[in-house]
């Protein structure tokens, strides 16, 4: 997936119109002037930057040509601006021809930081405590931002099977069968309970106790549906689902980080 800034392309654009506009009156206004020679390089460069991550290669050269004919010495300012407006024309041109093959996708503004933050948004503890996960808790955010709702449940309850899995490890018990298998997590609650029901009575073990209640729900109303072919989700319901399952990355976070931090 591409991420371009198009209020920087259009901005840039519409920039070096006004400014090639303006030198068809009064070339030497532009052109004779460094700073602003140097004004229409930096419009430019901010327009090569995003049709660089398009890839729309005839423009770029277009651009790069362009670039060199502004900076290159001209005793004749109107000489340049004829050059430079007829190559930013054809520059337009290019780019509106390269991307009548593209689709361009908007994502609303309350979804942005879904995909710009895709892993710091779960919490910088959870980033650094599910390192292994960082690919599904990507994709998770990434889908959601994307309003691809069942990808994002799906990647989200990969994250949190590792995330037992580690938690498991944490509390002392079998996470793994005797053909060395990943247990499946819904054995691994199970151990984890039965542990619980041995420790000592304070902060520890309700802090566990709720975890373990918090995956259970989570388990039961998410993960066994999501396998389903038929299941699907609404924006409203994987937004549910993220922010539990992120309440939940976290909570495993904490009890894992003094270990971490030990390391």
């Amino acid at each position: 997936m591409l991420q371009i800034d198009m209020q920087a392309l259009l901005g840039a654009l519409s920039s070096l119109a006004q400014m090639s506009a303006i030198a068809t009156q009064d070339p030497g206004w532009v052109y004779g002037d460094q700073s602003r020679r140097d004004a229409m390089i930096g419009h430019l460069d901010a327009l090569l930057k995003q049709i660089k991550i398009l890839d729309l290669r005839l423009a770029i050269k277009k651009a790069e040509f362009l670039k060199v004919a502004i900076v290159t010495p001209n005793p004749d300012p109107a000489v340049i601006a004829r050059v430079c407006s007829r190559h930013l024309e054809e520059l337009q041109e290019r780019i509106e021809q390269s991307l009548e093959d593209r689709l361009v996708y908007s994502v609303p503004a309350e979804k942005v930081d879904f995909i710009k933050r895709s892993l710091t948004i779960y919490g910088k503890e959870v980033a650094e405590t599910f390192i292994d996960a960082a690919y599904d808790l990507d994709e998770a955010s990434t889908s959601l931002g994307m309003s691809r709702n069942t990808a994002c449940v799906f990647h989200l309850m990969r994250a949190l099977e590792f995330a037992v899995q580690r938690l498991g490890e944490e509390m002392g018990v079998t996470v793994i069968d005797k053909h060395d298998r990943d247990l499946e997590w819904g054995k691994i609650i199970s151990n984890i309970n039965d542990h619980v029901k041995t420790m000592p009575p304070g902060d520890r073990k309700d802090e566990i106790s709720a975890i373990c209640s918090m995956l259970y729900h989570v388990k039961q109303a998410w993960r066994n549906s999501t396998m389903h072919p038929k299941q699907t989700y609404t924006d409203e319901e994987a937004k549910a689902v993220f922010d539990a399952s992120r309440s939940f990355l976290r909570a495993v976070a904490g009890i894992l980080a003094p270990k971490n931090q030990g390391a």
